[in-house]
């Protein structure tokens, strides 16, 4: 808070020396620092309505707990972190224990570690330390009592916040499939024909990406047509298909056809960059991960689950090898920070440096399920994290039984790039974030439900369609929204060379909204919205600045 402070001071300082013109220039900004989430100080304000969070609505977190996953097929040993030294309760860092205790138990097969009731302290160096999991068959599991109450909790010491290259991807508190893919990556199929284009948005924490992207094995070919809800494909060769296969169709026109139909459009805009160049550097639009089934025979496998669209041999379709982390569980635990709540969306306004506003945005992230399939987060309580959760590249992950509370924040929860057929359902939202929930990628199958947002201070939050994450790519298609509750539009938002934000085939049903003004439109493009009066001079100025 000093810092802020003295930077505002000093800002304020310089700009009376210069003149009353340049204090003329930055007065906007500091206006507009006073509004919504924290003061142009940045003190954060303050959750004193007691009766609207313990009367008002209640959350939805279990009282009685599920009996733990089974996993078919393995032994997996229980083990009590305490008997491996690991303590609660006394102020140490336990980050380098802990760590090499899910390593080893890892590289013996799995296993289900307990931690007892008590507090665990991690990151308390600064350093960027965060907890990995890179093996299968891992589950990090609390204690409750007889009533379900969580009696575990792990607090996260220091930011982890990493901003050469895609801050967005920093490491999270717990982040699975590290070993497979470094954060600050992406992965997925690349254009046939790329070229060298870096792209960079307004945002003062975006460094912009050069479009390098980890790229999986060619598995095979397909060989003939197939039809919507069939699983069965022909192939080459299936003899080096594994279990999991992410299946891609190229555009193989000029014109893009396939991004196209894939967003429901004739034309594309000339402001949609990353669209445009589907056709001439023939992106791989439609990326799908899926489970294999069955090898049928050399030239045949059945899928896990049915096609979503026609195969279709004019898009030259092929499967691309997915390496994939199996049954890893997350739950019955309280995840904490010692985060102090600064939080302005992208550093708005302009008074913070591009360190500050990477660790607003991206350096307080509590769970990446990241490259793993069959796995899951229940039971869990997250508090005073900017981004709670991402399911980033992952099958099958089931999120359920969340409770968010603290400080306001970036991101609620966000299904990121390949995150296929993933579940997200009975989630409480306590807190504001900038970002309620999000997609952006080729994020296709999923569900939504029973997701409320119960801020005691009711400010209007919307949920977020955030278009092409890297150019080879597309955004959200298939997803499956039931039960939305408390939320005001349906927002598309993102650089506008990465839009439009969303697919085709996303439905909404049975969703109550709340903070709209009467007329206001469900869905809303906030990159297209028109401003009038000052509003306009003080985004054209920000946006000249930035």
């Amino acid at each position: 808070m000093t810092s802020q402070i003295l930077r505002f001071i000093i800002l304020l300082l310089c700009a009376c020396l210069s003149g009353f013109s340049q204090l003329y220039v930055l007065f906007p900004y500091f206006v507009a620092g006073l509004y919504v989430r924290n003061s142009p100080f940045g003190v954060v304000h303050g959750k004193p309505l007691f009766m609207a969070y313990h009367c008002h609505r209640k959350p939805m977190l279990q009282r009685v707990f599920p009996t733990p996953y089974q996993i078919s097929g393995a032994s997996i040993s229980q083990i009590n972190v305490t008997d491996y030294g690991i303590l609660p309760d006394t102020g140490k860092d336990l980050t380098d224990g802990v760590q090499r205790l899910i390593d080893k138990v890892g590289q013996e097969g799995g296993g289900n570690l307990f931690f007892p009731k008590g507090k665990y302290l991690f990151n308390l160096s600064g350093k960027g330390l965060f907890l990995q999991i890179n093996y299968s068959h891992i589950t990090i599991e609390g204690e409750t009592d007889s009533q379900g109450r969580l009696l575990t909790e792990f607090i996260n010491g220091g930011t982890t916040v990493s901003g050469k290259r895609n801050p967005w991807l920093s490491p999270f508190f717990i982040t699975t499939g590290e070993a497979l893919q470094p954060s600050n990556q992406f992965w997925g199929v690349n254009f046939r024909k790329p070229k060298s284009i870096h792209m960079e948005s307004n945002s003062l924490s975006d460094p912009g990406s050069d479009g390098q992207i980890l790229t999986p094995p060619f598995l095979t070919r397909i060989t003939s047509d197939a039809p919507a809800g069939s699983t069965r494909l022909h192939v080459e060769d299936s003899s080096s298909i594994g279990r999991y296969v992410l299946l891609c169709m190229f555009n193989t026109s000029p014109d893009g056809k396939l991004i196209k139909e894939l967003l429901g459009v004739n034309e594309l805009r000339e402001e949609w960059l990353t669209a445009r160049r589907a056709g001439p550097e023939e992106a791989p639009s439609f990326q799908w991960m899926v489970e294999v089934k069955e090898i049928i025979d050399s030239h045949t496998i059945e899928l896990a689950i049915p096609l979503l669209r026609d195969c279709l041999m004019t898009y030259e379709p092929a499967l691309y090898q997915a390496d994939l982390l199996e049954d890893i569980h997350i739950r019955n635990i309280r995840l904490n920070s010692r985060w102090n709540g600064l939080f302005r969306h992208h550093g708005f306004p302009l008074y913070y440096t591009i360190h500050q506003t990477q660790e607003m945005d991206y350096g307080w992230n509590a769970i990446n399920m990241k490259r793993c399939a069959h796995s899951s987060i229940e039971q869990v309580e997250i508090l005073n994290y900017s981004n709670p959760v991402y399911v980033q590249d992952s099958y099958a992950v089931d999120v359920h039984h969340l409770i968010v509370r603290g400080y306001d924040g970036h991101q609620g929860q966000k299904m990121y790039c390949h995150t296929n057929h993933c579940q997200f359902h009975h989630i409480d939202f306590f807190c504001h974030y900038a970002d309620m929930m999000g997609g952006e990628g080729n994020a296709y199958g999923n569900t939504f439900s029973d997701i409320r947002y119960l801020n005691p201070t009711f400010k209007p939050v919307d949920y977020d369609f955030h278009g092409f994450p890297e150019g080879p790519m597309a955004p959200p298609a298939y997803n499956r929204f039931t039960r939305i509750e408390g939320f005001r539009f349906i927002k598309s938002a993102g650089a506008i060379y990465n839009l439009p934000s969303c697919a085709t085939h996303n439905v909404w049903e049975d969703t109550t909204t709340e903070g709209e003004r009467h007329g206001d439109p469900l869905f809303y493009a906030m990159t297209y919205r028109v401003k009038s009066g000052a509003a306009r001079i003080i985004t054209a100025l920000g946006f000249t600045v930035a």
